[in-house]
């Protein structure tokens, strides 16, 4: 009888042991899953700290004038600015590729809090090699830009796209199409 009843407390403890294992990785689990999300909001609050300049670094380009704007809505400076490229799509649907006009500014050392800065589109040129100006009825004419924001970041953002950051640095911008 003394023997059963030690097979039965084996039993028992083995049973208790398990399942305050089971409980105990339970809780590591759970805190572990806890600090990750908890770790993955701080990172993309950090992220979304870092990008505020760039998203108030905007750039356009009408179809009116063809001019290019690239306007600076925040308070602090960005350095550097290139405008890398343009694009378009024509009425048809085709990518359109405009150049800029011979005596256009293409790169900017600083742009300061609240200013713009303009480059002129002359013509574009179709996939196929025509050439000729960006035809009447042309959507989504856009400008590719990099800057060095406030904070030492570069930045690269196309048309009314959210910025993405360049972990690499800036590249020079492209030549006009041919």
């Amino acid at each position: 009888m003394v023997r059963r009843m030690a097979d039965w407390l084996s039993a028992g403890s083995a049973i208790t042991t398990v399942g305050a294992t089971g409980v105990a990785l339970w809780v590591a689990v759970r805190e572990g899953m806890a600090r990750n999300a908890d770790l993955r909001e701080r990172d993309a609050e950090r992220r979304d700290q870092e990008a505020a300049q760039a998203r108030l670094v905007t750039c356009e380009a009408t179809r009116l004038d063809l001019d290019a704007h690239i306007v600076n809505h925040s308070a602090a400076p960005v350095f550097d600015v290139r405008v890398i490229r343009a694009e378009a799509t024509s009425p048809e649907g085709d990518p359109v590729a405009p150049a800029f006009k011979p005596d256009a500014r293409r790169s900017f050392q600083v742009l300061g809090g609240g200013k713009e800065a303009r480059t002129g589109l002359s013509h574009q040129v179709w996939g196929h090699g025509d050439v000729g100006f960006v035809p009447h009825g042309s959507t989504n004419i856009r400008l590719t830009i990099q800057f060095l924001d406030a904070a030492g970041l570069w930045w690269e953002r196309t048309g009314a796209e959210q910025p993405r950051r360049l972990m690499g640095g800036p590249t020079a911008p492209g030549p006009d199409p041919e």
